[in-house]
């Protein structure tokens, strides 16, 4: 088996792809029972899980700030939840895992600035952002964002990265 997202060798066993930690299962939005990533429907109540699968955030912090500019204040966010997000400032929120933001595919600008972030692995699939600003980081290799063709501004300023990994001309 391979992950949809990023094409690594994943076990049917694994919870979690190891190349890029996106989630191998979910949960069906109107019943709660454990499906694959994959799954068109549910197998218990034939629910279509294509937008209604449920988003699973790694960071309690990035969760906040997306649930409040969602205005969704609790209970499950799913995918279609995601597509309506646009614009997002997450700076100085002590973020340090961004796994859950890979289905908001409609991002155009993301402001990720003093947090400490490492991986930008979930960014690889937002093929939409044009404004990315990350300085304040960790961050040690941008070559995830080299997917991001769209994007025009880049600013890693303040970041550990290293100039020969910047993104492709």
């Amino acid at each position: 088996m391979t992950c949809e997202k990023c094409g690594s060798q994943i076990k049917e066993s694994d919870l979690f792809c190891m190349g890029c930690g996106t989630p191998l299962s979910s949960q069906c939005a109107n019943c709660g029972t454990k499906l694959p990533t994959s799954a068109k429907f549910c197998s218990q109540c034939g629910t279509g899980q294509t937008s209604s699968i449920t988003v699973v955030f790694h960071d309690k912090n990035l969760e906040a700030v997306v649930r409040e500019v969602l205005k969704i204040p609790e209970g499950s966010m799913t995918r279609e939840d995601l597509k309506r997000l646009t614009t997002l400032d997450a700076s100085g929120l002590s973020i340090e895992n961004i796994l859950g933001l890979e289905d908001a595919n409609n991002l155009t600008q993301l402001v990720l600035s003093s947090n400490r972030i490492r991986n930008l692995r979930p960014l690889a699939s937002l093929t939409n952002l044009t404004e990315l600003v990350l300085h304040g980081n960790s961050i040690d290799d941008i070559s995830h964002l080299a997917s991001l063709t769209n994007l025009t501004q880049l600013d890693p300023t303040g970041t550990a990265h290293q100039p020969e990994r910047a993104l492709p001309q």
